[in-house]
């Protein structure tokens, strides 16, 4: 199971706004805990994706979680904790999940989101195939992504074979192609600072599609997963460069 890579059907906005509210109220009613603690963790199975909050703070009544949980919030502090509860588990029904309270006074509170989990999607890579003595091609101007890149594929004897091509400026590319024609894989940025062209004009410039991965922090962007789509380019977010399968055959 692809655990690096989950993926779940919300409003992005919406659900940074559910968990910014969690972790504010968590934090809230931990101020003036001696040794206050808050704890987030996720957890998967085949079916479903559950996101735990956890203070050790003030905590709730049985009456006031049981008032939440008939839609009858009555807030015990002044910005209106148990309103925003209810806040929370609205939208979390609207995403077809549910929202899970248990809380004891002055021992603290434990919020989970249960969420369905969402097949990973067709132009999301989960897996990278290396050809023995295969020459790759990294573009992007980010350092440490080179280094991400460098560090997998040079500390894995499995991968020592493998030649690594680094650039960070895309004018370079169509040259470095010319001289190496056998190039198997590139990984490739889509924006670039002081830099004309993106990373899916460069790989349709130069008819690279089939033998590129955008490898992108604005994967969730619409339209460049429509371009990518139709160009059949295969998208990684960038934050899973470090987590990505790479199998070596």
């Amino acid at each position: 199971m692809d655990d690096f890579l989950i993926f779940v059907s919300v409003n992005p906005s919406e659900f940074r706004n559910l968990i910014s509210n969690l972790l504010n109220n968590s934090i809230f009613w931990t101020q003036d805990t001696a040794g206050g603690k808050v704890t987030v963790s996720v957890e998967t199975d085949e079916q479903f994706v559950r996101i735990h909050v956890i203070d050790n703070g003030t905590g709730m009544t049985r009456e006031q979680v049981k008032e939440i949980e008939r839609n009858q919030p009555k807030s015990h502090r002044q910005d209106g904790s148990g309103i925003g509860l209810k806040n929370a588990e609205y939208y979390v029904k609207t995403w077809n999940g549910q929202l899970f309270i248990k809380s004891e006074i002055e021992k603290g509170t434990s919020i989970t989101i249960q969420l369905p989990r969402s097949p990973i999607p067709e132009w999301c890579v989960s897996t990278i195939f290396f050809r023995p003595k295969s020459k790759i091609l990294v573009l992007d101007d980010d350092a440490s992504i080179h280094k991400i890149w460098h560090e997998r594929l040079r500390n894995d004897p499995d991968f020592c074979d493998i030649n690594i091509i680094q650039l960070h400026d895309g004018a370079l590319l169509k040259e470095t192609i010319e001289l190496n024609p056998d190039i198997y894989l590139f990984l490739i940025d889509q924006e670039f600072l002081h830099q004309e062209k993106n990373g899916i004009d460069l790989i349709a410039d130069l008819g690279i599609s089939k033998r590129s991965i955008l490898v992108t922090s604005k994967w969730n962007d619409k339209n460049i997963i429509e371009r990518c789509k139709s160009l059949n380019i295969k998208i990684l977010p960038k934050p899973m460069a470090g987590h990505v399968l790479l199998i070596y055959r």
